[in-house]
């Protein structure tokens, strides 16, 4: 039976007692390994396998897994950052793609959800969000295709800052299971305006792949 979850607000991993052994994931930077302990009740795990050179603009985006498990509590979430690496503002787009919210994988078993507003003053808060979901207590599959609005929207990044966003990781309705393993590879186009409408708009693409593993 169908049943609707609310994404828990900030749920905090690192402190629970598991039973299974350590796991090296990244920090919220995407650079340095932490050690972390599965919970009890963890079924999966999810990290940053890859990613993609830097697009050829004035934006870098880093990626990493700041919630590598799968539990009856929480999907994987990921935590998305776009620096601006020049001291001007950068206005982005398209803005849900570029921290890829909605995002589909490559091979279609999985779509990332926000579980936070867009922020460029520091890490948001991570929002409760009501999914359908398609099982058991853990199983963080969607039920039914998402109606997502068709709108192109844009965000401004201070000169030296950061635009950071929270995803959740879901199984697509069409996958096949909960918990599609194997390695699923997300890429988003990242579009900089021009600061003068005689120059035409810059486009990259970047993106990075996800392997996910059962516990």
């Amino acid at each position: 039976m169908p049943t609707r979850r609310t994404v828990l607000n900030a749920v905090g991993l690192a402190g629970v007692v598991g039973l299974a052994g350590c796991t090296s994931t990244e920090d919220a930077s995407g650079d340095e390994p932490t050690e972390r302990t599965p919970p009890a009740d963890a079924v999966g795990r999810v990290r940053v396998a890859r990613r993609t050179d830097d697009p050829d603009l004035p934006v870098e985006p880093r990626v990493s897994a700041v919630d590598p498990f799968v539990t009856s509590e929480t999907t994987a979430v990921l935590r998305v950052d776009v620096d601006n690496t020049t001291s001007d503002p950068v206005t982005l787009g398209e803005y849900r793609s570029v921290v890829f919210q909605y995002a589909p994988s490559e091979s279609g078993n999985y779509v990332l959800l926000p579980h936070s507003e867009r922020s460029t003053e520091g890490p948001p808060e991570r929002s409760p969000a009501d999914v359908e979901t398609a099982g058991d207590a853990d199983c963080w599959q969607l039920d039914s295709k998402l109606a997502v609005t068709a709108e192109y929207g844009t965000v401004e990044i201070p000169g030296d800052g950061t635009l950071t966003a929270f995803v959740g990781v879901y199984a697509a309705d069409e996958a096949r299971s909960c918990l599609p393993t194997g390695e699923h590879a997300f890429e988003s186009t990242y579009s900089v305006d021009p600061l003068d409408e005689e120059t035409p708009d810059e486009r990259d693409s970047w993106g990075f792949t996800l392997s996910v593993e059962e516990l």
